[in-house]
């Protein structure tokens, strides 16, 4: 990713892992999950380059 917003709405028991994720000024936000005991359904790996750039990870308030 070079120059460019990502924006990732993930459900709970979504899990995201960024350690294989290289960033040089850019900027990684990744909100606190909110899913509580939720088992884990999907397991989301970045992994690559990435270079003055913004990502936001957040993940989606469960429906009551």
């Amino acid at each position: 990713m070079n120059g460019a917003s990502v924006g990732l709405v993930l459900a709970p028991g979504m899990v995201v892992d960024a350690n294989e994720l290289s960033v040089r000024h850019s900027l990684v936000t990744i909100s606190g999950d909110d899913g509580g005991n939720t088992a884990e359904t999907l397991h989301v790996r970045l992994a690559g380059r990435m270079k003055h750039g913004l990502l936001t990870i957040r993940w989606e308030t469960p429906r009551r």
